[in-house]
């Protein structure tokens, strides 16, 4: 248990949704909780029990303050964003929100974060399926003989493109026995020698300047591309199966575009437009809800904004798919990029969620087997003013069976605060990293911010930042 999870060990509410969590009995809901009550709460789970959580939010910005509140909260949260798919191939667009994506991806599959957040658009989105992505992982290290050709074909296999010159995430460059190679999660390219078959030293490198940096023992490569076809025949024979079956009115346009596709891939390349391909080289539907662990929590961040926004996107989604299919870019098949809300509640509520909510609003998407409600109050962030501070604090002068807790901004303004304080006469202690149990009766300031205060009347414990 982490302190901020021992500031719950004494909460009756806390303990019954652990004892609701470890017995199963989910789905749930939990009310009263603002942004910043979540993200303690959801902290405090994840620390107490141990495991991993996803956390689905109406939008993509409440999910990014979200996941910065759990930061502060001393968890690895990430965020997983939406992305645009291109259909048409003239299309062109950054994969950066795709890189992230993998990357995030892969952090789950592989335990490398506590806590993901995403938007309820990201959360319905289909991607690469685990065993994929988990194909199309690897690790080279230092002395490992791997072969280059071997290596090019794995990369090209995992969506990298071949490059004169290596310029941006998800190309390669081949120069003799010099690979470059820039992989998504990495801040700057990569480059191997190798000593005939054997890797022989691998270094980051500046790709305007050409200098190296300090060499690596090991790298780890996930794929470029979200959709990753088990080989560019493999696609070809998919492309030309589902022209040969599309009948009917309306069909001419998208024969003839596909036609082209499969020209392209004849010729030994990847059409620019393979995001359409998604439900033919993916039969199997998967999203984000595959890559949390059994065990794992999946929360609900504002049931009744998530069901809003969830059928806009769907409705926004049945506009566009009309235009396509008009268009002959999409045809029956190759319109299936998203769960529908319904869908997705299906397998959330298999999963066994629990419903984040600050009001009650009447009955949640699945039936709940438990509601709890919590105490708590969220305030606004500090303006910087001590005199300001020291009216809210009056309180607490004298009480030592309460915790107060100020997130200051930066360790020099942190220290400062604590300083401050001790001069007008509380107890105050300067923490440049959390303890391992906040002490009562005496003020904790530590660096760091929150999206807002949090007051615990049953606690006796508030939050300020």
């Amino acid at each position: 248990m982490s302190c901020y999870s021992e500031l719950w060990r004494d909460s009756q509410e806390f303990g019954a949704l652990l004892m609701d969590i470890r017995g199963r009995w989910l789905p749930m809901g939990v009310l009263g909780l603002s942004a910043v009550h979540k993200a303690q709460l959801l902290a405090a789970l994840c620390q107490t029990l141990p495991r991993r959580a996803l956390l689905v939010a109406p939008d993509e910005m409440q999910a990014a303050r979200l996941t910065e509140d759990l930061q502060a909260f001393g968890l690895r949260a990430l965020l997983y964003p939406a992305r645009d798919l291109a259909f048409r191939p003239a299309e062109s667009r950054s994969r950066e929100y795709e890189h992230q994506r993998l990357a995030v991806l892969d952090a789950m599959r592989n335990g490398n974060c506590d806590v993901v957040t995403c938007s309820v658009e990201a959360a319905m989105q289909r991607t690469i399926p685990p065993q994929t992505l988990a194909a199309n992982c690897f690790t080279l290290r230092v002395g490992e003989i791997c072969g280059v050709e071997r290596l090019v074909a794995r990369l090209l296999r995992a969506g990298y493109t071949r490059a004169p010159q290596v310029e941006g995430a998800g190309q390669f460059a081949l120069r003799g026995g010099i690979l470059d190679v820039f992989p998504p999660q990495s801040a700057a390219p990569l480059r191997l020698e190798f000593w005939d078959e054997a890797i022989d030293s691998i270094a980051g490198f500046d790709p305007e300047t050409q200098r190296r940096g300090e060499p690596l023992e090991e790298i780890r490569l996930t794929p470029a591309n979200e959709i990753v076809p088990e080989s560019t025949e493999h696609l070809l024979e998919l492309a030309e199966k589902h022209h040969a079956g599309l009948r009917g009115k309306g069909s001419t346009k998208i024969k003839l575009s596909l036609q082209a596709d499969i020209d392209t891939l004849r010729s030994g390349l990847r059409p620019a437009s393979i995001d359409r391909y998604l439900p033919l080289i993916y039969p199997q539907t998967a999203t984000v809800l595959d890559y949390l662990e059994p065990e794992g929590l999946l929360a609900f961040s504002e049931s009744f904004n998530l069901r809003e926004r969830a059928g806009g996107c769907d409705k926004l989604w049945l506009e566009d798919l009309r235009a396509l299919t008009e268009e002959g870019v999409l045809a029956a098949g190759l319109d299936r990029y998203a769960l529908r809300w319904p869908e997705f509640l299906v397998r959330a509520e298999a999963l066994g969620v629990i419903y984040l909510d600050n009001l009650p609003r009447g009955s949640f998407d699945t039936p709940v087997r438990d509601l709890i409600s919590i105490t708590a109050r969220q305030l606004t962030p500090w303006n910087g003013m001590l005199d300001l501070l020291l009216e809210d604090l009056e309180h607490l002068k004298e009480r030592r069976d309460a915790n107060c807790i100020i997130f200051a901004g930066t360790e020099k303004s942190a220290k400062a605060l604590a300083d401050d304080l001790t001069n007008e006469g509380y107890r105050a202690l300067y923490c440049p990293v959390p303890p391992a149990a906040f002490p009562k009766g005496i003020i904790a300031v530590l660096p760091g911010s929150l999206s807002a205060g949090a007051e615990y009347p049953l606690l006796k414990c508030t939050v300020i930042t």
